[in-house]
């Protein structure tokens, strides 16, 4: 039920099941909503926790910097930020450590960017995850807008859009694929009595033994 999604590398992908990041449904448990987007799913990334361990987040800014050329060509690392999504600053933040770089991100609630990125910057754009791509392609044009110039890849932790690009930028993640999703009025899994929890407010009710 929640094929099409791959991790890499391996290890990685082997230490982010192993503390929890990645969920999936266990038969007549519980199942994610997504409550923004009115979907339902039998998969969840949860980009707080793959965050959180500070060995697994080293090795995963390891990894990019090994198969992305230009990022240590970088005069910031910016990524966007609410009070509900921070896992993306904690993830542009080891990487402007990892490459020396300034760290920086976008206010999407008041769409304010309070750091001097300049005309002429060169710029690494890191995100939790990307979905619809909406966020990303704030935090870009508000970039572009100050004259920055946006660098080759757009790092996330976790790719869902089923695309390899945005903006013309090449897509750059450990998780990727199309987990599968329905419309609450169409979910079979609701139909078949499991609840639907979102997984921000319900973690450890989705993560209780069956």
């Amino acid at each position: 039920m929640c094929a099409d999604i791959i991790a890499s590398p391996l290890p990685l992908a082997a230490k982010l099941k192993d503390n929890g990041a990645i969920w999936e449904y266990k038969p007549n448990g519980p199942h994610v909503q997504y409550v923004m987007a009115d979907k339902h799913s039998p998969f969840y990334f949860n980009t707080d926790i793959a965050v959180s361990d500070t060995e697994t987040l080293i090795e995963m800014c390891d990894y990019f910097a090994g198969v992305i050329q230009d990022i240590s060509s970088a005069d910031w690392v910016v990524s966007y930020f609410t009070p509900s999504v921070a896992a993306g600053v904690a993830l542009a933040a080891a990487l402007a450590n990892r490459t020396g770089a300034k760290l920086g991100y976008l206010n999407l609630d008041n769409g304010a960017m309070p750091f001097p990125v300049s005309a002429g910057d060169r710029v690494i754009v890191a995100v939790d995850d990307i979905h619809s791509g909406s966020s990303t392609r704030s935090l870009i044009s508000t970039l572009k807008n100050h004259g920055a110039i946006v660098q080759s890849h757009i790092i996330t932790l976790g790719n869902f859009s089923g695309r390899s690009e945005i903006e013309n930028h090449t897509i750059a993640s450990i998780v990727q694929g199309q987990p599968q999703t329905w419309s609450s009025s169409e979910c079979p899994l609701c139909k078949a009595g499991s609840k639907a929890l979102n997984p921000r407010k319900y973690w450890q009710e989705l993560n209780q033994a069956i």
